[in-house]
């Protein structure tokens, strides 16, 4: 599948679209004359009138105008049934434009007549957090958690449902409905109990006053209602997260908020969902009905072309709906990646063929012993904020014509190394200026209280004291440490000041405590490596943000300069931390061995020493075989005579072998 991607920015009344290449456009809608076109949309109870339909088809033609539109019909041409043959990704750069039902713009061109109720493309929003997508494998059928307060709606859901459940593709816990989603306490201990699902599906009423909020069943005679944010985080303290995919926001009761839906994207995917399925207008219950239907239907049958990808199944739902009814274009989905397939089905037929499934290697064997996390950017575990910087430097480097022309446009920044951007950003703006990005982004992403992601969560359970490395900006691994050891003190080790002396900064939360201060009671290394046989020591190898409030950004290695002269620890420090991992096997978990910069951050940390015997590194099941091989035949770069055992699994299965 051919994914393009479109970004839809406004300035006061203008709009303006851009695809990858650069190229864009000032479309000659205003952003006014989008929202009454969406509100012409919201208010008609069937077929859209044939006016309305000719004027979203002149808007269509418009902003199918860039190279990418091109792309896209050249895709739909080509296509000759089976899945979609392209994604088409919306980037929408301002809150208002997530009001406009872009997928429901139509004209003799677009693929299928309507963009979003096309079998040859499919359509999808990029969630305002971006993050990787990890498919989740399932060997049995769909499973559906149902969020329905009012009795009638449930019954009116569920039923919908029942021919799939029947037929084995679909199986549906029992519901949180009013008897146990009646007041915030009640609903968040039903949540918390429930068995894990794939798909959480509300249906109700939304608001976003403020914030997005749903409304739960009456309590003491009153309506509760409950902020996403709050259901957010209990998915991610209960686990439920690990096998949760997608969040279907089924409002359908009453008038909602045009905002509703972007909001709640948001706040889901801050949380790590990937994907939300949310209503920008009211609908009538039929037609609800009939969505949900043909939804299900398509994303959990494995013999089906969408099964598995919610964007083809929302599409193919839509086109269900006869008369071109608007209600079809209510819904939309959001995306934290271009990657619409959330789970990989198999049939009854392949499951029971398959009797004896490969072998694979337990992640949870490498830690039932001793050993030191080297914690990665990459794959499994990305930094957060690491894209962020990326995309600020391209919108920067943009502006200059030299730096544009040599790394070939966007599209070639996009490909190219965070450190090779990094180098071309201090060359042209300066060092100074790129410290204040690096300190920027990390204070909003740290400004979000996002929670530890959950691999990173996962591992920090079963690590044991000693020293663990990070190559992560923010604190991650040490809040995870902290939250789950509060018995143990928790070390944390910073490079020096930026541009200031070589002394590593030390911060602790003590055993007990909640907070953290600056360790002056450890400032040598023969104090750290005295801790480390009862506190968890993790040393933040390339730089980042600090855990204690109003301390000095650290030295931070983002550049090719950086990398170069490396993060200059004292002598005695890098003997002494080199000499403790010689120690233990190491766990390499989303360290890239193709990364030149990984490589170099090896070679700080072992030198010319192998990694112990009995170390393994972690990869994604999508890790290409050069990435294997690299570490199967060369240990990943590391010293001759070095053995590293791969694992290659999905974050999901990772996270539930660690759990388990």
């Amino acid at each position: 599948m051919e994914r393009i991607e479109l970004r839809i920015s406004r300035e006061g009344e203008v709009v303006q679209v851009a695809d990858a290449s650069g190229a864009a456009r000032q479309l000659s809608w205003s952003i006014s004359h989008l929202l009454e076109l969406a509100r012409a949309l919201a208010g008609c109870g069937g077929p859209v009138p044939p006016a309305l339909l000719e004027r979203g088809g002149s808007l269509l033609e418009e902003l199918l105008g860039v190279p990418a539109g091109a792309r896209l019909l050249a895709c739909a041409g080509a296509w000759r049934g089976g899945p979609p043959a392209a994604l088409l990704w919306l980037a929408l750069e301002d809150p208002r434009l997530h009001e406009v039902p872009w997928e429901a713009l139509a004209s003799a061109r677009a693929p299928g007549g309507s963009l979003g109720a096309s079998a040859a493309v499919s359509v999808a929003r990029a969630a305002p957090t971006r993050g990787p997508v990890s498919p989740r494998a399932l060997a049995g059928s769909l499973h559906v958690l149902p969020v329905i307060p009012d009795a009638a709606l449930e019954s009116q859901v569920t039923d919908e449902l029942l021919e799939l459940v029947e037929a084995g593709a679909l199986e549906l816990a029992p519901a949180i409905s009013r008897e146990r989603a009646g007041g915030v306490d009640r609903f968040l201990a039903s949540l918390r109990g429930a068995p894990a699902p794939n798909v959480l599906h509300y249906a109700g009423t939304g608001s976003s006053r403020g914030k997005p909020r749903i409304q739960l069943a009456e309590f003491h005679g009153r309506p509760a209602w409950i902020e996403l944010e709050q259901v957010a985080a209990a998915l991610v303290a209960t686990r439920l997260r690990a096998s949760l995919r997608l969040v279907v926001l089924d409002t359908r009761e009453r008038a909602i908020a045009s905002d509703f839906a972007a909001q709640a994207a948001e706040t889901l995917s801050e949380h790590g969902v990937d994907a939300t399925i949310a209503y920008l207008w009211r609908v009538e219950p039929e037609h609800a009905d009939a969505l949900t239907r043909a939804l299900y239907r398509a994303l959990c049958v494995p013999e089906g072309d969408c099964a598995g990808d919610v964007a083809a199944s929302l599409g193919r739902a839509r086109a269900a709906l006869s008369g071109h009814a608007a209600a079809a274009f209510a819904p939309v989905v959001y995306l934290r990646a271009p990657q619409p397939a959330l789970f990989e089905l198999s049939s009854a037929r392949a499951r029971d063929q398959d009797a004896s499934p490969r072998p694979r290697a337990q992640p949870q064997r490498v830690l039932s012993r001793p050993c030191s996390l080297i914690l990665g950017d990459r794959g499994v575990t990305p930094a957060r904020g690491y894209q962020r910087v990326v995309e600020r430097l391209i919108h920067a480097l943009n502006q200059d014509e030299v730096a544009r022309a040599e790394l070939g446009g966007t599209l070639g920044m996009q490909k190219a190394p965070l450190s090779t951007l990094a180098q071309r950003y201090v060359l042209r703006f300066g060092t100074e200026s790129l410290r204040r990005l690096l300190a920027t982004v990390a204070y909003e992403a740290s400004a979000q209280a996002s929670p530890v992601p959950l691999l990173i969560d996962a591992v920090a359970v079963a690590l044991r004291p000693g020293l663990h490395v990070s190559m992560h900006w923010l604190p991650d691994l040490e809040r995870a440490l902290a939250l789950h050891n509060p018995d143990r003190d928790i070390i944390s080790i910073l490079p020096g000041r930026a541009g200031g002396e070589l002394a590593p900064q030390v911060a602790v939360r003590r055993a007990g405590a909640s907070g953290w201060v600056h360790d002056d009671a450890r400032r040598t290394v023969d104090d750290i490596v005295g801790a480390g046989a009862d506190a968890f020591i993790v040393l933040r190898a390339l730089g980042g943000a600090g855990l204690v409030s109003g301390t000095a950004p650290s030295r931070t290695l983002l550049s090719e300069d950086d990398f170069a002269r490396g993060p200059r620890w004292p002598d005695d420090w890098e003997v002494a931390l080199r000499g403790l991992l010689a120690t233990r096997p190491a766990l390499f978990l989303g360290v890239a061995a193709l990364s030149w910069e990984h490589r170099r951050a090896l070679r700080w940390l072992f030198g010319e020493r192998p990694a112990a015997a009995g170390s393994v590194a972690i990869l994604s099941d999508e890790t290409g075989e050069c990435e294997r091989d690299a570490w199967r035949q060369h240990a990943g770069g590391l010293a001759e005579g070095a053995h590293v055992e791969v694992v290659a699994r999905h974050e999901a299965e990772l996270v539930d072998a660690l759990a388990g």
